[in-house]
């Protein structure tokens, strides 16, 4: 509630997303193919 009252831009639920959020702008393609490589190893390990 104090982000939203202070009217932050950017209300992260975790400090640590921040440093997620910097490596998908960082470099946004090497990003979207690591979150590919995540969903196919989720595919693997739950049969989908």
């Amino acid at each position: 509630m104090a982000g939203i009252e202070a009217e932050t831009f950017l209300i992260l639920p975790h400090p640590q997303v921040i440093d997620y959020m910097r490596k998908k702008t960082e470099n946004y393609d090497r990003w979207i193919g690591g979150m590919a490589k995540i969903q196919a190893k989720m595919r693997e390990e739950f049969g989908e």
